[in-house]
């Protein structure tokens, strides 16, 4: 099994001890390989359950095997959007990148059909914080989950616009990652920038 989580954003791992909520559960949207998946799976030692999302047919399986060890963690093959139905993925092996699992509403060619669920028609309780790392559609994987956020107001660590960084981003480009924060922001929460491309969002009240 995959435990190779010290060297993979290691600040992000910190961060997920910092805001962990013991006895309130986790989701991982854009699980990958499983090596977050697994940090947050070692902070859950009361029964608190993670489920981490991965759509992508290439990856998938590897996410399975490498959370094998970890029966609190369920993994879950649709990608977490803003509605139910069909997105396409292109080939990771093909782009050599498991990081680029790009999800798109119109297939143009793409290899892989992947069912998109929303949050909210899951019914997953007690959420104390969601990691979303979802290259890029992490709007709709938000918007999604609004009523699970507005019930449970949980800690948010989003990337934002697939790891651009607002301090370096063209004009267009900074104008959207600040469009995507006041989104967030205003489902009543406090924001954080803790990486070139990543945000903390803290419930307000």
């Amino acid at each position: 099994m995959c435990d190779a989580v010290s060297v993979w954003e290691a600040d992000i791992v910190k961060l997920f001890a910092r805001e962990f909520q013991p006895g309130r559960n986790v989701i991982d949207a854009g699980a990958n390989l499983g090596l977050h998946t697994i940090a947050l799976a070692k902070l859950a030692t009361r029964g608190e359950r993670i489920y981490a999302f991965e759509p992508h047919p290439e990856i998938l399986p590897l996410t399975r095997f490498n959370c094998g060890e970890h029966p609190n963690v369920e993994c879950i093959g649709k990608a977490a959007s803003d509605e139910v139905g069909i997105l396409y993925m292109p080939s990771i092996v093909a782009a050599r990148n498991a990081g680029s699992g790009q999800v798109f509403a119109d297939q143009a060619g793409l290899p892989y059909a992947v069912e998109a669920v929303t949050i909210d028609s899951l019914c997953l309780s007690n959420i104390g914080l969601m990691k979303v790392d979802v290259e890029g559609h992490e709007m709709s994987c938000i918007r999604g989950a609004r009523e699970t956020i507005r019930r449970d107001r949980p800690t948010l660590i989003v990337e934002i616009c697939g790891g651009s960084s607002l301090d370096t981003a063209a004009p267009a480009m900074a104008a959207m990652i600040r469009s995507r924060i006041a989104e967030i922001c205003d489902l009543g929460y406090s924001m954080t920038q803790v990486s070139t491309h990543d945000y903390l969002f803290h419930a307000i009240g």
